[in-house]
């Protein structure tokens, strides 16, 4: 490959990442499984049934998402936290009760230890994951 062409596609994927990088979306966010979510700071952001949550990707936008469903993939230990993220060019944004990766499980269910997925309640042995009291981030 001569050096021209390597320069080019250097160049090429440069602009391609520095035009992104350049582009945060302003009112809402197609998340992984392609439906509308809003972004979110903290949890009154967001409707009845959703979190406010932040995945594991470089620059995550906040969003919100429906918490989980029976057989839905679940976060074992997953609790609310307050994120400062910073984006390319200076943006920041300062949330408070957000969730890493996934929302927890809806009321009446708990996130089983071993399968990661929200089961419907049968006395687990340890519920710690029941959706959290957001009092301590909310003003």
């Amino acid at each position: 490959m001569s050096t021209t062409v390597k320069y080019v596609s250097t160049t090429v994927v440069f602009l391609l990442v520095l035009q992104w990088s350049q582009c945060l979306p302003k009112s809402n966010h197609s998340d992984e499984l392609g439906s509308q979510s809003e972004i979110c700071k903290r949890i009154k952001d967001c409707g009845i049934s959703q979190c406010c949550r932040v995945g594991m990707e470089r620059y995550s936008i906040p969003v919100c998402s429906s918490l989980g469903q029976d057989g839905d993939s679940c976060k074992p230990g997953n609790k609310p936290e307050n994120f400062n993220l910073s984006y390319p060019n200076g943006p920041a944004i300062h949330t408070t009760g957000t969730y890493t990766l996934l929302c927890p499980c809806d009321l009446g269910l708990y996130c089983d230890h071993e399968s990661a997925s929200c089961k419907r309640e049968r006395h687990p042995k340890n519920n710690d994951d029941k959706y959290a009291d957001l009092s301590a981030f909310t003003p």
